[in-house]
Order: structure tokens, then sequence, then C-alpha cells
């Protein structure tokens, strides 16, 4: 995995640097660590998102969202 982190998103931000840390002392080489892995860069990612405004829906979220035309038929 190659990560190219953004000075807008990650400097100082706590999900970059577990994730950093996470792969700097090997733990991303030991694949019974897969899914703390993979839940640092979910971590990472949202709080990638969040720098620039978006969010990362969560089902109730989604959910609670009113009907549009492209998804009335849902649910």
């Amino acid at each position: 995995m190659r990560l190219e982190l953004c000075a807008a998103c990650d400097a100082d931000r706590p999900a970059a640097g577990a994730l950093i840390r996470f792969f700097a002392d090997g733990r991303g080489r030991d694949a019974d660590r897969a899914k703390e892995g993979a839940l640092l860069v979910l971590e990472w990612t949202k709080e990638g998102m969040a720098a620039h405004g978006w969010f990362c829906p969560t089902a109730s979220s989604i959910a609670a969202a009113p009907s549009t035309s492209w998804n009335a038929g849902a649910a």
C-alpha cells in the first residue's frame, strides 16, 4: 500500500499519525492485524473528508434522509 499524505488534510491529525505509526512500526505487514489497519484507513479517510467539509454517512443518517426521485422506491 502506498499512502500519500496531504499537508492540508493530514497535518496534526490524529488518525493520520496513527496510520503512519501502524505502518512504520511493521504492524502493516501482519495479516492478523488487517482489520485494525482497515479501521485506521477508514478513520484517516473520514478525517481527510472532514478537512474539506465532506462527511462519511452512517446507516442512520442515510435512513433519516428524505426520499428523492432517484431513491423513492428504496426501503
